[in-house]
């Protein structure tokens, strides 16, 4: 640790002193009582605790170093650890139960939108096969058609409108 680092030195229960690394160094060499004060590392920071508390966490971090062992021994996956390039197991396997109801909803949905289409004219039905399945901009299609884009505009929104009151949205 870095000597200007940041101790906290339990007073009693609650109240901690601050005080540097390089103090906790000299109070240790001056003090025994400070001798054998434990002490967690949080980041860059060293905090006290109670010897008990210290026993706990020195036991779960010795278990968590032991379960890596054998993880690594077992080539084991973690389902929620990163690969290199920062994905997890975890966002990769999907839900089959929430894949089988988006995909039911999303056959359902097509279903709807099928049958609304086949309620549209026939130049109703080119005007939004041309702009959403052709991808054509409405310029395109206007020039096609021989209107002014804004006519066609105006025709888009009011299929929209028509398709969304079939549909029910």
């Amino acid at each position: 640790m870095q000597d200007n680092a940041k101790c906290f030195i339990k007073l009693k229960k609650g109240i901690y002193e601050e005080i540097t690394y390089k103090e906790l160094k000299e109070k240790r060499k001056k003090y025994s009582t400070y001798k054998k004060k434990k002490f967690i590392k949080l980041d860059d920071i060293l905090l006290e605790v109670s010897k008990k508390d210290y026993e706990i966490i020195e036991y779960e971090e010795q278990r968590q170093k032991y379960l890596d062992r054998v993880a690594r021994k077992m080539n084991l996956i973690s389902y929620d650890h990163e690969s290199e390039n920062g994905v997890a197991l975890k966002n990769i396997i999907s839900n089959p139960i929430d894949n089988i109801e988006a995909t039911f909803e999303r056959k359902i949905e097509i279903e709807k939108l099928r049958i609304a289409l086949l309620q549209l004219t026939e130049e109703e039905y080119k005007l939004i096969k041309a702009l959403f399945f052709e991808n054509k901009t409405l310029r395109e299609y206007a020039a096609i058609v021989g209107k002014h884009y804004t006519t066609i505009q105006d025709k888009r929104d009011r299929i929209l409108e028509k398709l969304k009151k079939f549909i029910k949205i």
